[in-house]
């Protein structure tokens, strides 16, 4: 896989280990809902191919740190910018030998688009069917992980993951330190 990298301009920061200025990640879980007016044959970047309300607001979280992907359950990991077609396919409806596989191939292009473009911070926003096959294997990419959806006692459930995301001070842009973003759940060695 050649990483992608999808740059986002971030404030000068201090230069402390934990500050935010440290480059930052999201990777959020694709959506169900899609653009229903392409062609068989046409392609939209990735990010335009979601539309669901939730899948805009994770969207606008995402735009706000130096690096944005997205996790499909068809094509793996994928830069937000990557042309993808229409499809049809969940983690829900895939067999726990497929979603392992889908787990441990986003989990290793991860690893080796963090090593590639040097970030110090992960975050995963997505419900739980794309989050917790990942997190057996956060261990092995060389980042901090956050998943907020998951850990963050105030995001649970759409409406308030939602509501977080749609708050500037949680953007990686508006913050002082990468944990003031949410738990760090799997801490880079």
């Amino acid at each position: 896989m050649q990483p992608e990298n999808i740059q986002c301009t971030l404030p000068a920061g201090n230069s402390e280990p934990d500050r935010a200025s440290k480059r930052v990640m999201t990777v959020i879980s694709c959506g169900a809902s899609k653009r229903e007016d392409l062609d068989e044959d046409q392609t939209v970047p990735a990010k335009d191919l979601y539309t669901s309300a939730a899948h805009g607001c994770k969207q606008k979280f995402a735009l706000h740190s130096d690096g944005y992907y997205i996790a499909s359950a068809k094509f793996g990991l994928v830069s937000a910018n990557k042309e993808l077609p229409w499809y049809d396919k969940t983690l829900k409806e895939m067999p726990d030998s497929e979603v392992a596989k889908w787990a441990t191939d986003v989990a290793e292009d991860l690893r080796q688009v963090v090593e590639a473009y040097n970030y110090d911070a992960v975050i995963v926003i997505g419900g739980r069917d794309y989050v917790m096959p990942l997190k057996p294997l956060f261990h092995t990419i060389p980042a901090d992980i956050l998943t907020p959806w998951q850990t963050d006692e105030e995001v649970t459930g759409i409406g308030k993951g939602m509501k977080w995301c749609n708050t500037s001070s949680n953007w990686p842009s508006n913050v002082d330190r990468i944990k003031d973003i949410a738990d760090i759940v799997s801490p880079k060695e």
